[in-house]
């Protein structure tokens, strides 16, 4: 994931078929009916419809600017009132998410990577509210990026595109993977729609790699999205590597 990237033009490998197979399928992963309930497991606007014992046809309509935000919204419209579970998937990286349930603030304490489960008498037009911590996270290396970090908000991971950053025009491609990054200088996301609609980008101080740190940064660069096609470096290095957080979602390795 880092360098420059080279695509193939040809049409006649599997990524291509595979690419238009799981986008077909992808709104079937939304949503499941789970243990007489539902179970959410993607966020997005979305909406769906189960037969629940007792409730008889519930419609659920799922409002959120997931993954610009951490709030997603259910709105539940059961034909009859009724005890059934509604269990919310918890990312492993949203740790101090919270859940409200029509204005109130429930003692659940979502666990990451479990469900939550909320199971309770349903009526129609209750609302519940799973927030999840979306703040700047700095994850840690390893093997071949040991010492270095990426930057990443919720599910998000940014990288940095030369082409959105001129002023990086005279530095050797191969130097940029050695920009120090302050993580105090990450600043609020900002809309940025060359990625995806509706996406976002934010800016940060950086440091020329082998130079002393100032007090004024040598740069003040803009990070997208990392699906970014122009996309050409991912780590960067810390004045203070132990910063970062370790990486919740790669298993360690047994050797």
């Amino acid at each position: 994931i880092e360098g420059e990237r080279v695509y193939f033009n040809g049409d006649s490998y599997c990524c291509p078929c595979n690419y238009r197979r799981i986008i077909a399928e992808l709104p079937q992963m939304v949503c499941y009916r789970s243990g007489g309930g539902l179970a959410v497991n993607l966020f997005a606007p979305a909406a769906c419809e189960f037969l629940s014992t007792g409730a008889g046809h519930v419609r659920v309509r799922m409002e959120t600017a997931y993954p610009n935000d951490g709030r997603v919204t259910l709105r539940l419209d059961p034909e009859n009132p009724a005890r059934f579970p509604v269990q919310l998937r918890i990312p492993l990286w949203a740790g101090g998410t919270t859940l409200v349930c029509n204005d109130q603030p429930l003692a659940l304490k979502p666990v990451p990577g479990t469900f939550a489960v909320v199971d309770r008498e349903w009526r129609p037009g209750d609302t519940l509210t799973m927030e999840m911590p979306m703040e700047w996270r700095l994850v840690r290396g390893r093997e071949r990026q040991a010492g270095r970090i990426a930057v990443m908000r919720g599910p998000l991971v940014f990288c940095l595109d030369p082409s959105q950053n001129p002023q990086l025009a005279k530095l050797d491609p191969a130097d940029l993977g050695q920009l120090r990054l302050d993580p105090d200088s990450l600043g609020a996301p900002v809309s940025d729609n060359r990625v995806r609609p509706d996406g976002i980008a934010c800016q940060a101080g950086f440091w020329k790699g082998g130079f002393g740190l100032g007090a004024k940064h040598d740069y003040t660069l803009r990070l997208t999205e990392f699906p970014d096609p122009a996309g050409r470096a991912t780590y960067f290095s810390l004045r203070d590597p132990a910063v970062g957080e370790k990486d919740v979602l790669l298993a360690e390795s047994p050797f």
